[in-house]
């Protein structure tokens, strides 16, 4: 009995250290901070190890942006302090990971900041106009509650434009000042109060109801653009405000609350004409416009290479739109461009190889549409109930079993495609008699 007891106790004091060697197997793992290298213009990301550290390459860690983007350079250093170098080109957080046998796991969150000489707590703000006809006063949001703020805290410097200095008023995050304009152009705006940025801000000023007329305002955030439509007065499709929005992050569908769909949306008697050929957007995500009834003409960025599905669905009063100008622009979604009626005339590019199913299905206003040599994909209803489109110009062949019979276009258009060619079909223009119906009659030209 005392044999059995002492093998029992034995199997479970090796069975404990088994279990509390096991719990602390990544305790040994090397920890880190990471932080940057300046806080008033970021050049690199200081790693700092508890324990020596070899072989550690720029591949092993992993730069994330969030709120602040970098793009990641070279690694140096030795032993336990590294330098790994970092391009700013937008202050906020990044995340650090790093991807190492023996270091520790996880993200370190890195507040970076793009050499304008602010720290990274500094409230940073938008100026812009509280009108684009007659300018009365520069509207100043701030990216949290300001107090104590007074006229004589901001510089106002007449450049290519001039005005006098007003009155300040408002609180928290919006502030007013009253400016009397004698010359339409621009002035500049600076902020000496201490917690706030440093730097400049340029302001377009119009003088009266005619000088200038629309001009194009120039934002470089949604927020900045959100603060200048509400100010505005409505207008009609014909007086639309011209905004050019430089961002990298449309900021969601328009669902998504701060979004650019979401600010053109709630602002639905602001008509804009949209320019984002300023923007870094890789993609028109699902749903980014969609009944975006404010939105008059778009200028998609060439840095996009897909427009996904109803991202302008149903966006009546949309007249004109420009495509990327890039290989890379391959694909447009489905409904992408459904029941945009006022849509006269689009340019499909070279190098898009998928419309997808109902993409311009009730684009009423279309009366002719050239499909490039690259299109591989039409889904169904891509170009269907549209009475008044009778021109259609194939540059290239499509097989049979990607080009969808249901309803692509009205009419027998798809049937004469493949007459000669069952397979590919044969390019050309082919064209009908408008109101075009189910039962048109297509003809391929010479």
């Amino acid at each position: 009995m005392k044999n059995k007891f002492c093998f029992f106790a034995l199997v479970t004091v090796v069975l404990f250290c088994f279990i509390a060697c096991n719990d602390n197997a990544n305790e040994s793992n090397i920890t880190y901070t990471a932080t940057i290298n300046n806080i008033t213009d970021t050049t690199a990301i200081i790693l700092t190890f508890n324990a020596p550290v070899s072989g550690l390459s720029a591949g092993d860690i992993t730069v994330t942006n969030g709120t602040g983007s970098v793009t990641k350079g070279t690694l140096t250093g030795s032993g336990q302090n590294w330098s790994l170098e970092v391009n700013v080109t937008s202050t906020g957080n990044i995340r650090i990971s790093i991807t190492k046998s023996g270091i520790e796991s996880g993200l370190k969150t890195v507040a970076i900041v793009k050499g304008s000489g602010n720290n990274v707590s500094d409230i940073i703000y938008t100026a812009t106009m509280n009108s684009i006809t007659d300018t009365t006063a520069i509207i100043l949001t701030f990216n949290s509650a300001v107090s104590g703020l007074t006229a004589g805290d901001i510089t106002v410097t007449n450049g290519t434009g001039s005005a006098t200095k007003g009155t300040l008023t408002g609180n928290s995050q919006n502030w007013s000042l009253e400016v009397t304009v004698t010359t339409s152009g621009n002035i500049t705006v600076n902020i000496t109060k201490n917690g706030i940025e440093n730097g400049t801000k340029t302001v377009a000023v119009v003088k009266g109801s005619g000088n200038s007329g629309n001009q194009s305002q120039i934002f470089t955030s949604i927020a900045s653009m959100s603060s200048f439509l509400s100010a505005q007065n409505d207008n009609t499709p014909s007086t639309a405000y011209t905004i050019k929005l430089n961002i990298n992050d449309l900021g969601g569908s328009n669902s998504t609350s701060g979004s650019v769909g979401y600010v053109i949306s709630a602002n639905s008697t602001k008509y804009i004409s949209l320019d984002l050929s300023g923007s870094t957007l890789i993609t028109i995500e699902d749903h980014a416009f969609e009944s975006c009834a404010g939105l008059t003409s778009i200028i998609i960025p060439d840095s996009v290479t897909s427009i996904g599905n109803s991202a302008f669905n149903r966006c009546t009063n949309l007249t004109s739109v420009t495509l990327p100008a890039n290989p890379g622009f391959t694909s447009i979604g489905i409904a992408a461009f459904q029941s945009c009626a006022k849509l006269t005339n689009v340019t499909i590019p070279a190098g898009v190889t998928s419309i997808g199913g109902s993409a311009f299905n009730r684009c009423t206003s279309l009366t002719s549409i050239t499909i490039p040599a690259s299109v591989a994909n039409i889904g169904d209803w891509a170009f269907g109930n549209n009475p008044n489109l009778a021109s259609v110009t194939f540059q290239g062949t499509i097989n049979a079993a990607n080009f969808d019979s249901m309803g692509t276009f009205f009419g027998d258009l798809r049937d004469v495609f493949y007459v000669v060619n069952s397979t590919d079909g044969t390019p050309g223009t082919y064209t009908t008699t408008a109101p075009v119906s189910a039962s048109s009659v297509w003809t391929k030209q010479p």
